[in-house]
């Protein structure tokens, strides 16, 4: 094995934010070197972070990833941004959405369009689902990435074909995206005005959950949505893929019969500026009485995603919690120029520092400034 030279690498430690050290490392060139991997007591990389290795690998060319016999040592030397058309089987371990998000950061720097059908667990709890990603993410993607006449060049699809609860594989999502040729280059961002909200949308999937629960749910959560917006400006919608969940009859595996997902999101004039999702599960039996039982919980599921929706529109963020990594690596890499955005200040102690670390070890010549907003007093 050729000897590795450390000096040559950016070197860091463990594998959190595996997704966000392999993203800025691909796209800007840089190799890597983990050392001291190890996950809830257990030496050693794990098998949906090497699921996670192999989709990198099928995405570019000329990749080099090299793991130690032990599993605590992984390096990575970046190869070129190809894309392709491939069929992808997901871990089980992390839902569908945990490899769609890096899919969808890398998309648009890849050479090739990029079409790939994907094989796993749609929904997990306490994991992001793909409906999520597909309400958020791909709309903050189309709003950014414009060329110098301000038209949008991505051109983003998602399509649940099928959907799952773990520990059951057997959901598809497709995810396709394609480009303008000759659009190479992302103009800066400049996202500083929050602007009147238009309309509030209320989404929500479900499974094996009665309608009558799902429908007061929701309008107890109209009635505290009209201190923000009239009536008429709130609406309701089940997703389009919320039914097409997979039959789960195999023997011996406990899955989930139950399950209910609720996201909110706000549209203003220039862009969509905040979502929250939060989602419940129950075990394998399902009931008349555990439905019943449910009844209580969903209404304060919807009571947390309000409250969080909240948080989100009293902090005037411009740039939702989940779509912040997105926005600052288009900030990174857009064409000469200073990009300029307002973020959620409570935000800042995680994912956000989290990127801003990394960025400084791999990214070059990247300079951030913060500054709160006139009238912002809650933090020193």
């Amino acid at each position: 094995m050729t000897s590795i030279n450390e000096i040559e690498y950016k070197t860091f430690e463990n594998t959190d934010y595996l997704i966000y050290k392999l993203l800025l490392s691909t796209v800007s060139g840089k190799p890597i070197l983990i050392n001291s991997i190890s996950k809830n007591e257990l030496s050693g990389i794990q098998l949906y972070e090497v699921c996670l290795i192999r989709l990198v690998d099928k995405l570019t060319n000329g990749s080099e990833f090299i793991i130690s016999p032990d599993g605590t040592k992984l390096t990575y030397k970046p190869g070129l941004l190809i894309g392709g058309k491939f069929d992808f089987k997901c871990n089980k371990e992390k839902s569908i959405s945990y490899y769609l998000e890096l899919v969808m950061l890398l998309s648009p720097f890849c050479r090739d369009e990029v079409q790939i059908k994907f094989n796993g667990v749609s929904h997990k709890e306490e994991e992001k689902t793909v409906e999520f990603l597909n309400i958020t993410m791909t709309n903050f993607m189309k709003t950014c990435l414009k060329n110098i006449h301000g038209e949008s060049i991505a051109n983003v699809n998602i399509n649940q074909v099928k959907n799952s609860t773990y520990p059951c594989e057997l959901g598809i999502v497709k995810y396709s995206y394609t480009h303008e040729l000759g659009a190479q280059r992302i103009e800066p961002l400049l996202f500083q005005k929050f602007g009147k909200i238009s309309k509030l949308v209320i989404s929500y999937w479900r499974k094996n959950v009665p309608q009558i629960i799902i429908n007061e749910n929701i309008q107890c959560v109209k009635d505290k949505l009209t201190n923000f917006l009239p009536s008429h400006a709130i609406r309701a919608v089940e997703l389009s893929g919320s039914r097409k969940f997979a039959k789960e009859s195999k023997e011996g595996i406990e899955t989930c019969n139950n399950a209910f997902g609720f996201i909110i999101h706000a549209d203003t004039k220039y862009m969509r500026v905040a979502s929250e999702h939060t989602c419940f599960s129950l075990g394998s039996q399902a009931n008349v009485t555990r439905i019943q039982d449910m009844h209580g919980q969903i209404i304060q599921i919807g009571n947390e995603a309000l409250k969080t929706f909240s948080q989100s529109l009293f902090y005037n963020g411009a740039i939702s919690p989940d779509d912040q990594v997105c926005c600052l690596l288009f900030m990174s890499l857009s064409y000469g120029d200073i990009s300029k955005c307002s973020l959620k200040t409570s935000i800042m102690l995680t994912r956000y520092r989290t990127y801003l670390n990394i960025s400084k070890n791999i990214l070059i010549s990247i300079t951030v400034k913060l500054a709160y907003l006139v009238g912002d007093c809650s933090h020193s």
